[in-house]
């Protein structure tokens, strides 16, 4: 499995992911994604298979003061695994990345996200990386369910 930076290209078919991925919770969430793949702040990286091709993405957004060393947060706005690669340990490798990122780059305070309530599975994924949860009710996805605030900070020097 290769990681490597989000490119232009790759609006032909994240945001389809997106779609399939988040559709228990959101509609047309991939439209969104659309949206900030084309912003300066947001970033991320691909998991691409050599025998396939691209099958998971991350997407990271700056918020904050960004600049070197100034403070700022990096939200996870959006992560996704094709259905047939998922549970391979994929969306772990691209999570761990992101963090890799955070403990390297000066200045980020904390790495946070939001989980759907009822989505079992993406709170272990976090959980198991690290996060936390810092918000119980941080909102509603378009569905109507409760979205949980999860965050990782950096251990401090």
């Amino acid at each position: 499995m290769l990681l490597r930076p989000v490119t232009v290209d790759d609006a032909a078919w994240i945001p389809r992911l997106a779609d399939r991925s988040f559709a228990p919770w959101e509609t047309d969430y991939g439209a969104a994604v659309a949206r900030w793949m084309g912003q300066e702040n947001t970033f991320g990286w691909v998991a691409v298979d050599e025998d396939v091709g691209p099958v998971g993405f991350v997407l990271v957004a700056t918020l904050g003061l960004v600049g070197e060393g100034r403070p700022h947060v990096l939200e996870v706005v959006a992560i996704g695994v094709a259905p047939g690669a998922r549970r391979q340990g994929i969306a772990r490798t691209l999570l761990a990345r992101v963090i890799r990122h955070a403990r390297t780059e000066r200045g980020v305070l904390e790495v946070r996200l939001n989980v759907a309530a009822d989505n079992d599975a993406g709170r272990r994924l976090f959980e198991q990386a690290g996060f936390v949860v810092t918000r119980e009710d941080d909102g509603t996805f378009g569905s109507g369910g409760r979205a949980v605030r999860m965050s990782w900070r950096p251990p401090r020097a």
